[in-house]
């Protein structure tokens, strides 16, 4: 797959991806969980999500591309 065909090399949609995610999280949080600690424990997690999963995506296409550069040579 060229990298232009992959949306995830946007970096605009990987971020999009981590904040969509943490939004779910935090919002299952809120209006589901009872438990204060609990919900602030999701919260954490959320925050924790919204700055890993960019960077996670970010190097699984970074290592994509490099496999396809090793490939045609």
């Amino acid at each position: 797959m060229d990298p232009e065909e992959n949306p995830l090399a946007n970096p605009n949609v990987r971020v999009m991806l981590g904040l969509m995610s943490s939004l779910t999280i935090v919002v299952v949080a809120v209006l589901v969980v009872d438990d204060t600690l609990l919900t602030g424990l999701m919260v954490a997690i959320a925050a924790v999500d919204a700055v890993v999963t960019p960077y996670i995506l970010g190097q699984a296409i970074e290592n994509a591309e490099s496999e396809e550069t090793r490939q045609q040579v």
